[in-house]
């Protein structure tokens, strides 16, 4: 699912949840099912139906005391209303209270990714380390290499070319969907959009990426990131992306 776009990536999570959730209600051996198993379950419906009622099972399985309690922070963590509640910080803070580290990743790299049109660079800076050090901690590679293209493109682009090839050589050998793979692109074409690396040879630097075919790339994920960059950058960033889509 992580290689369908976002629009197609939401709606096949709603049909999947929707059809575990049939068979959940219509078994008779529900109860043989490992409870972690429903815990993730119960979770998915507040990602993926954060705004809507409730979609409850037929019978209410018990769940530990600390799934419970990370239960009940779990509407805060997706619905929009949720998150005018709780200030995000204490929330990262109050999932980690609770060992619900990869949690408190992501709402922390929410909260960067949402206010990168909000704060000043060294701000910026300072929310991507501790996202990075949070998703480290928790093991969820994506969303430290997502708060990595954000750092990168808010820092010296010198020090940002060396963060994304160090993103690039961690994942060797290992298989990410084009989505992320095109937020390294993005950020270190981000690198070399400033005014001081503007008319380097974009080719080359796509090939640091292992890109080859131009064509292959999501040029609207790539539009994407460079909404996360800041906006002298995004200028020149602008114009190379549209360069190489042929514009």
């Amino acid at each position: 699912q992580l290689w369908l776009y976002s629009d197609k990536r939401h709606e096949f999570r709603r049909k999947l949840w929707l059809q575990i959730l049939s068979v959940i209600n219509n078994s008779k051996d529900i109860h043989i099912v490992d409870p972690k198993i429903l815990f993730d379950f119960h979770v998915g419906r507040y990602e993926i139906f954060p705004d809507e009622p409730m979609y409850g099972l037929n019978t209410m399985h018990s769940l530990s005391d600390i799934q419970n309690k990370r239960l009940e922070l779990a509407p805060f963590v997706w619905s929009e209303n949720g998150k005018k509640i709780i200030n995000r910080n204490d929330l990262s803070i109050e999932l980690l209270d609770v060992g619900w580290e990869a949690i408190s990743a992501k709402v922390v790299l929410d909260d960067l990714m949402d206010s990168v049109k909000n704060n000043s660079r060294d701000k910026i800076i300072e929310k991507a380390d501790r996202s990075v050090s949070l998703a480290r901690l928790a093991g969820t590679f994506r969303r430290e290499i997502k708060a990595e293209v954000i750092k990168a493109m808010w820092s010296d682009a010198q020090d940002g070319r060396i963060l994304l090839l160090n993103c690039l050589h961690s994942l060797h050998n290992r298989t990410i969907e084009p989505s992320l793979r095109e937020g390294i692109v993005t950020g270190l074409l981000a690198c070399f959009s400033s005014k001081k690396y503007g008319k380097s040879d974009i080719t080359a630097h796509l090939n640091e990426c292992g890109v080859s075919d131009v064509n292959a790339l999501s040029f609207s994920n790539l539009n994407y990131w460079a909404g996360f960059s800041p906006e002298p950058v995004k200028i020149y960033l602008n114009y190379n992306i549209n360069k190489l889509e042929g514009k």
